[in-house]
Parts: structure tokens; sequence; C-alpha cells
């Protein structure tokens, strides 16, 4: 087996649908999918059913909390020499795999870029120019859904199960992989070629969930911030925030309460370790 695309999924069922239609435009005869299944329920089984046909699906069933540790589950069932782990409300594009797979053969691990459906960068700002990644220039060059990894190497560098979606410390294991991984002189390239869909999020300081997101996303960064001595990015962030919630308390409270959740978040983040 060359490519195991390893989807770890929980709550969407219409976006894996689109996800997996995504991957039957390919020759599959050399790829398998691990749908790391996190829902209680049998949610997934009429979109596993429809697309099993069509190429090789391996459905995991796992009670392992959060996305990091689900993806690690995903590494110990692969057979493929190569890793892929898209969000499970990505897509790949026409030549997504064949540049992945072109470029993962001369790496350890690959990034590329995600565009939303007009075809501007999601979810962050990507680099324009393709080269290796290093520990002074990585900033704008890796978003974890866009990554191929050798089998290998995943195997040596799980990913931190205490870190990401579905944590208390609810992001940054794509970051901690990745300063792990240049520690250990891995080579790692970013080419903006390589390109998914990822939609873009749309920014509500005022709805609860993202209130959640941030606190949680928050705390993750905290833990990765003190786990790996980035303590003046840390205090950095933490008197920014601090510094802007009275601000938006007289001005606008929305943000306030936005401001007030990252604020407890990275607080929380280096308390309960």
């Amino acid at each position: 087996m060359t490519l195991s695309i390893i989807v770890a999924t929980k709550g969407r069922k219409y976006e894996l649908d689109a996800l997996l239609d995504s991957i039957s435009g390919y020759d599959l005869t050399m790829v398998e999918v691990l749908i790391i299944d996190q829902n209680v329920s049998n949610f997934l089984v009429d979109v596993i059913d429809k697309f099993k046909s069509k190429f090789q699906i391996k459905h995991i069933k796992t009670e392992a909390i959060g996305a990091a540790h689900a993806r690690n589950v995903g590494i110990e069932n692969s057979t493929g020499k190569y890793l892929c782990f898209p969000d499970d409300d990505c897509k790949f594009l026409k030549d997504t795999i064949q540049i992945g797979l072109m470029e993962i053969s001369k790496y350890d691990v690959v990034f590329g870029k995600c565009v939303d459906e007009n075809g501007f960068d999601s979810v962050i700002n990507f680099a324009k120019e393709k080269g290796t990644i290093n520990l002074k220039n990585y900033s704008n060059r890796f978003v974890e859904a866009t990554m191929f990894a050798s089998r290998e190497i995943m195997l040596q560098f799980p990913y931190d199960k205490e870190l990401g979606v579905g944590t208390f410390h609810g992001a940054e294991e794509a970051f901690d992989l990745v300063l792990r991984l240049l520690h250990s002189k891995r080579r790692l390239f970013y080419t903006p070629e390589l390109v998914f869909y990822h939609p873009n999020k749309i920014m509500n300081y005022s709805s609860k969930n993202e209130i959640k997101r941030v606190f949680t996303y928050r705390c993750g960064f905290a833990k990765l911030c003190f786990k790996h001595g980035f303590y003046f990015k840390y205090f950095k962030r933490l008197i920014l925030v601090f510094s802007s919630v009275p601000f938006y308390l007289v001005f606008n409270r929305k943000k306030c309460r936005y401001y007030f959740a990252e604020l407890l978040g990275l607080l929380a983040g280096v308390t309960i370790r």
C-alpha cells in the first residue's frame, strides 16, 4: 500500500461524504482510507456503505478522546508507506494526491496549503514560495490537514494525545509535532502547489461555540508554550489579552466576552496540566 489517508471524525456526516467523494475521482488501487470514527452511534454507516465499493475503507470505531489520539489509532492501523491527515471537512483537489506523493518521496514530511471555495488561502495566510521548513521560518508553512508524512516517521513521532481538538488543551498538536520533528533534524518541506480545500472559519466574537473554541485553543497554546519553553511568546499574548479586556468591557461587550474567555484559557492552560 502506498498511501493511507487517515480521517479522524466526529459529528460530521455530509462533510465526510464530500471528502470521500473528492477521493473517489483518483486511481485508488494503492490507496486506503481509514475512518477513525469517534461518534457514539452508527452515525456514519450509510456514508461508509456508499463508498466502500469504490475504494478500500477501514472503519475503526474508537472511544479515544481527541483528534490527536484518534490519528494515533489511524497510524497504528495503517499499512501505507506514506500517510495523509485531512480534516473531515476538507476535500482533495484533482492533483492533490499526485503532488503529495511526488514531494513526500524526497522528504520526511511535506505540507501544502488550504484554499476556500474561491481559491483564496484559508485557515492561515500561507507563504508564497516553496522551500524547506526550519526553526526560523515555520510560522506560515504548515497546517496539519495538508500534511503528507512517512509512516515510519509518524510511528516514531506520534501526536501528543493531550493536545488538540476534543481535549482540554484543544489546539497546537500539529505545532508540537513540527517542533519535535525539527529538533530531531527531520526533513520538512512546504509547497503551495500541494492544495486542499478547507472552508474558512468566519469569526463570530459573540457565539457560544466561538467563545468555547478560543478558550480551548488558548489552553492548548499555553500548554505548548510551556512544553517548548516559549515563555516570551506566552507572556506577550497574556499581557495583550489582559489589557484588551477592560477596553472592550467599555466599548464592545461582545468582544469582551471573547477576550475574557481567551484570558481564562491562557491561565487555565498552564495551571491545569
